[in-house]
């Protein structure tokens, strides 16, 4: 299961800086997307270093979970843009929550003792 985990988190964690390199570039269709959702090109590079941390910051063990939460933020930022304006296509919240859902996935698998996150004993 750990060796899944970590699969899932590299995965992840490669989407992440992709993801960053291409709003450093900012590529054509990065420029399209962001702007539909009504960001400046001026905030790329700000956007693209906090995706750039939280994704590195979630593959070393030692800073996971700070990771996690970073990237739970930013992933439900970008779920957020995606809600608060029709702009963008349905897929887009899909992609989003399922990179959440894996980042999470990828967590609990690499670190079990996280799910002790969710453990509400009820006396």
């Amino acid at each position: 299961m750990k060796i899944t985990g970590v699969i899932i988190s590299w995965a992840v964690a490669v989407l992440m800086v992709f993801d960053a390199v291409m709003k450093f570039v900012k590529h054509p269709i990065m420029v399209e997307l962001l702007s539909n959702i009504g960001y400046q090109e001026s905030d790329y590079n700000a956007i693209g270093v906090l995706g750039l941390a939280a994704g590195l910051l979630y593959l070393i063990p030692r800073t996971t979970v700070l990771g996690l939460f970073m990237m739970t933020g930013y992933l439900g930022g970008a779920l957020a843009s995606n809600f608060r304006t029709e702009a963008s296509p349905t897929s887009h919240l899909w992609f989003a929550l399922i990179v959440l859902m894996l980042v999470w996935i990828g967590a609990l698998l690499r670190f079990p003792k996280l799910k002790g996150i969710f453990s509400f004993p009820l006396k």
